[in-house]
């Protein structure tokens, strides 16, 4: 029921100036300034699927401006028991503004201005567009909405995701433009949040950031072939603390250490001074246990040095408190270990020099297209003198010079799977 822009954008351009011939109806609230909702259709008769246009104009009993305020067009269709936000538009330099609607059925349209802290809520009274319906009307196909939230609880800088799916009879329907509603915890009513279309399988999503438990649901506004549905209705709770989480390095050599580090923050800012525990879950355990505990410090940052001997899950906890501290935790974080690697060597002197050659190995089987280095014993320690990699067996050979002679070993740095590794020594 919107124009190809609005169905792009959910937000129609305002009209520079309200029309003629318009319905108003203004209400109150203490200490703002009074304000009026005007409301017109352009056609009053369409056929099924044309387009109109519902224009209207917000009037400030004031001296404060009527430029730039959202307002919701809302509708109901012939049949339905209430009206659904469609849409919102931002009023012009003098409050006038507009959408543009394409009625399956005779509907009738209003607009609500939710106010705020200057000028108070309105409502526009109702226009009905007609819609003509042709001798033997079509039947109209019974649709169904479902809906779902990814997560039930988000932080107050936290993202979910609102989904759904539209079918008839069973069968996804593709390009249809569902809306989606929100109402915040004391809310009375449902407010416009965006409008998408389906895809292939009928499915529809949309990124949502709360900052008050919010009640999501989506609409369908139905066609001349489809009626309009609605879905339940999903909850999303808002944590007024976070806690993050984060293990570097998340792959670590055998008998090496890691820092889980993380930032407690309450409302969006650093939560200072509160006692957080690091829990830690090995491999096996199937349980989480309390490892350590430290202070957030002024930026609500916390970090632990840890040296886990077997693949470990970390999470870290605010506990709750008497003294009104919410419990909170992080998300988890699974420190693993890199495949433990072995590199054998061998020197043997031939006619062009003398050679040291060796095979890497790790996690079972030969380890190609790695970095192996050469290194040399002199007074400063091992030096590398060359590097290769190994070919497709793992293997990797150096050619030195016969008269050089010295102490020779292969070392591999290791990488992101595979730990570090040294040979033993061979001497010329």
């Amino acid at each position: 029921m919107f124009t190809p822009t609005l169905r792009r954008m959910a937000v129609a351009a305002a009209l520079a100036t309200a029309g003629t011939g318009l319905v108003a109806v203004s209400a109150h609230g203490a200490d703002t300034t009074a304000t009026s909702l005007a409301i017109r259709a352009v056609k009053t008769h369409v056929k099924p699927g044309a387009a109109d246009r519902i224009t209207g104009a917000l009037v400030v009993h004031g001296d404060a401006s009527s430029a730039g305020r959202t307002v919701t067009l809302e509708e109901r269709e012939a049949g339905q028991d209430q009206f659904t936000p469609i849409g919102a538009a931002v009023t012009g330099p003098r409050g006038g503004l507009g959408l543009q609607v394409q009625p399956a059925a005779t509907t009738r349209y209003r607009w609500v201005f939710a106010g705020d802290d200057v000028l108070r809520a309105s409502h526009s009274g109702v226009v009905v567009v007609h819609v003509k319906q042709p001798q033997h009307r079509p039947v109209r196909l019974h649709t169904s909405l479902s809906v779902r939230a990814a997560k039930s609880h988000v932080t107050v800088t936290g993202w979910d995701t609102i989904s759904g799916r539209l079918r008839s009879r069973g069968v996804p329907l593709r390009r249809k433009l569902v809306v989606l509603l929100s109402k915040a915890d004391g809310a009375t009513t449902w407010s416009f949040a965006g409008a998408r279309r389906t895809k292939a399988r009928g499915q529809v999503a949309y990124r949502v950031r709360p900052q008050a438990g919010t009640r999501y649901r989506l609409a369908f506004l139905g066609s001349p072939r489809f009626r309009q549905a609605r879905s339940g209705v999903v909850h999303v709770a808002v944590r007024a603390n976070s806690l993050t989480i984060k293990a570097s390095p998340r792959r670590l050599d055998p008998g090496s250490s890691t820092t889980v580090s993380g930032v407690l923050s309450h409302l969006g800012s650093a939560y200072a001074g509160q006692n957080v525990e690091l829990r830690a879950e090995p491999r096996g355990s199937h349980a989480f246990a309390t490892v350590d505990s430290a202070t957030s410090g002024p930026d609500g940052s916390v970090s632990f040095t840890v040296t886990p001997t077997v693949a470990t899950k970390y999470v870290l906890v605010l506990p709750a408190t008497a003294t009104g501290v919410t419990w909170t935790r992080s998300s988890v974080v699974k420190v693993t270990f890199k495949a433990k690697t072995s590199l054998s060597v061998r020197g043997r002197t031939t006619r062009n020099g003398y050679v040291v050659s060796g095979q890497l190995r790790g996690g079972g089987h030969a380890l190609h297209r790695r970095i192996v280095s050469l290194q040399t014993l002199g007074t400063d320690g091992w030096t590398a003198v060359a590097t290769k990699r190994t070919n497709r067996h793992g293997r990797v050979s150096f050619l030195r010079p016969a008269s050089t002679g010295g102490s020779y070993r292969l070392v591999f740095a290791g990488g992101s799977a595979y730990a570090a590794s040294t040979s033993g020594t061979v001497v010329h």
